[in-house]
């Protein structure tokens, strides 16, 4: 029997192979059995997924392989699993950028891609939920995504094939919600440069924990002044539409001495790890977590020195590197 997808233990059967349009086909005897195509894990673990979002709540479901196909608009989760056999096998054409762009905006916007666009890098638009990119295999350009995921302020997962999508999920919904609808509003005489997050305001979506939020500003000599007002807006379980505001003021110091005892080594030494962080990319992997160790080990800091102890772990894979590092920016669930 003729066959395209075979399990690589059983590879040492092939028997007649030869190539029709590019693609290896072999006869292999008729107890091998086939490799399901990756589109029905991908189903399986949307499935998984539609089954945790809790009561109460709409999906919305896009396909952007081949063109921009809607297939659910605000149904309930039980309704959107009906519509999963429509979703094709993959075609050639994969349009990532359309597609991020034309879905609607939700609480959780979540892409999950096994390939590289066939079109043109563009900007996307800004979501005002959480979004989260997730990378299938090796065939996707996690350059690419990591482009998608600093506009967006996303994280992107990577998974080896579609069926560990299941493993992904339960980093995508918070079990204790602290708060929803988040949003952070920065204000200042000074232009203020943002570490880990972009925009302003900031949407953050759903919290279940503490969010840090890195930036710097330079202040003239012998100001004095308010520098800095943060305004957060959110809602509680019980209690909608809350706000919170915080001022940051400095006075010039007298001396040398006075200004370096109101220094906070601490602080500055964790925005200078997210700093180099943000600049680690497949092209610079070895040296910049070399730097990030000794900034880490500089702060004695536990989280500094287990974060880049994982970073480590995966520098010999470039979509784990670069997926940890957007988890570690915008803060890390798993």
């Amino acid at each position: 029997m003729w066959r395209l997808h075979v399990d690589e233990e059983y590879h040492q059967y092939a028997e007649n192979c030869h190539v029709v349009d590019g693609i290896e086909v072999c006869e292999f005897p008729d107890w091998v059995p086939d490799i399901p195509p990756a589109m029905d894990f991908a189903k399986q673990g949307i499935m998984n997924l539609l089954q945790m979002i809790p009561d109460g709540n709409y999906v919305s479901l896009y396909i952007f392989s081949g063109n921009i196909k809607m297939l659910a608009y605000r149904k309930r989760p039980a309704e959107v699993m009906e519509v999963l056999n429509e979703i094709p096998q993959g075609e050639d054409n994969t349009l990532l950028f359309t597609g991020v762009n034309e879905i609607p905006d939700g609480d959780k916007v979540i892409v999950i891609t096994d390939g590289t666009p066939t079109e043109d890098s563009t900007r996307v638009k800004r979501f005002n939920g959480e979004v989260f990119l997730i990378g299938v295999g090796t065939e996707y350009n996690e350059n690419i995504l990591k482009y998608i995921a600093d506009q967006t302020n996303g994280k992107i997962y990577h998974i080896e094939k579609s069926d560990d999508l299941q493993s992904v999920i339960p980093n995508l919904f918070p079990q204790d919600i602290g708060a929803s609808n988040v949003r952070v509003y920065i204000e200042s005489p000074f232009q203020v440069n943002l570490v880990n997050y972009s925009g302003n305001p900031l949407s953050l979506g759903t919290l279940e924990g503490v969010v840090s939020i890195y930036g710097n500003l330079t202040v003239p000599i012998n100001y004095d002044g308010v520098v800095l007002r943060v305004r957060v807006t959110y809602d509680l379980p019980n209690r909608p539409n809350q706000q919170v505001v915080e001022e940051l003021s400095v006075t010039p110091a007298f001396n040398q001495t006075g200004f370096l005892a109101s220094v906070n080594s601490d602080i500055i030494g964790e925005v200078t790890y997210y700093e180099k962080l943000k600049e680690l990319g497949p092209g610079n992997v070895e040296e910049t977590i070399n730097v990030l160790k000794s900034i880490a080990e500089t702060t004695r800091r536990a989280d500094l020195i287990e974060k880049t102890k994982k970073l480590s772990e995966g520098a010999g894979d470039t979509k784990k590197v670069v997926s940890e590092t957007t988890k570690t920016l915008r803060g890390n669930r798993s």
